[in-house]
């Protein structure tokens, strides 16, 4: 039995290719509700002014939440938000691993945006030598690449932790198709 698209009323899926045909920014659609642990496979890479934008709500007893972007076992960035506890502040870690090996974790914020049980929107914009990081449409911090590692050596995306993700939307652009080694 068949029924017309606008039937389904919730699909999930671990992992979603991002393939050549849909390298083009416009061809790979939000994907709704994806059940964490999630991974999403990267086959071409990241490019200049390729964007993750995410709307999620951390759960009201939320520990932590961790966003990575991997190229095979390394994480390329590591985005990993630790909620307050007791006396222990809340705090964003940025980071990487070469070699298999954490290097040393940024945790430099102005303020903590996050709140357990509130909705966020969240941004990734890459760039040539950085990724910034935009909360509620605001400005948040910056991760300058380290290593010898390229944009389009990006294989996968995952997010876990103590959240729930409404929408996810990964936009790879086309503008910039140069391999650009940081």
């Amino acid at each position: 039995m068949s029924y017309p698209l606008k039937s389904i009323a919730y699909f999930s899926q671990k992992s979603v290719d991002v393939g050549a045909r849909q390298k083009d920014a416009e061809s790979l659609e939000p994907i709704r509700k994806p059940h964490l642990p999630f991974e999403l496979s990267i086959k071409n890479g990241l490019t200049v002014n390729s964007w993750l934008i995410m709307t999620a709500t951390p759960f009201t007893n939320a520990h932590a939440f961790y966003i990575n972007f991997l190229y095979g076992s390394e994480y390329f960035f590591h985005f990993r938000v630790d909620f307050p506890r007791g006396k222990q502040q809340g705090a964003v870690v940025r980071n990487t691993t070469m070699n298999n090996l954490w290097q040393k974790e940024e945790r430099e914020i102005s303020e903590f945006p996050f709140i357990a049980g509130i909705t966020f929107d969240m941004n990734f914009r890459f760039e040539s030598h950085k990724v910034m990081v935009f909360v509620n449409g605001d400005y948040f911090t910056k991760f300058e690449y380290r290593g010898n590692v390229s944009l389009d050596d990006v294989n996968r995306m995952t997010i876990m932790g103590d959240l729930m993700v409404q929408k996810l939307h990964l936009k790879i652009s086309k503008e910039d198709q140069t391999k650009v080694v940081v």
